[in-house]
């Protein structure tokens, strides 16, 4: 029994200092393609937010331009 709290012990301590090097799991600095795929993804994460935004502009737009009966017109 000792030994195997002494391996679970280990264990912990080998992921917690898998944490450090990675900074909690936010930027990892061993492969290359790692660092691609983080930074992929929290730029998709940002972009789902930016274009909920603009949708939720839009919309407003509409319905105030509707509610007015106001005529689309070109921004040419």
């Amino acid at each position: 029994m000792f030994t195997s709290n002494q391996t679970l012990n280990k264990r912990i301590v080998l992921i917690e200092s898998d944490r450090l090097r990675t900074f909690g799991g936010a930027i990892n600095f061993g492969n290359p393609m790692d660092i691609f795929y983080n930074i992929l993804k929290h730029t998709h994460g940002g972009l789902r937010w930016l274009l909920l935004v603009v949708m939720i502009v839009a919309i407003f737009k509409f319905l105030m331009g509707w509610s007015k009966n106001r005529v689309f017109r070109s921004f040419r």
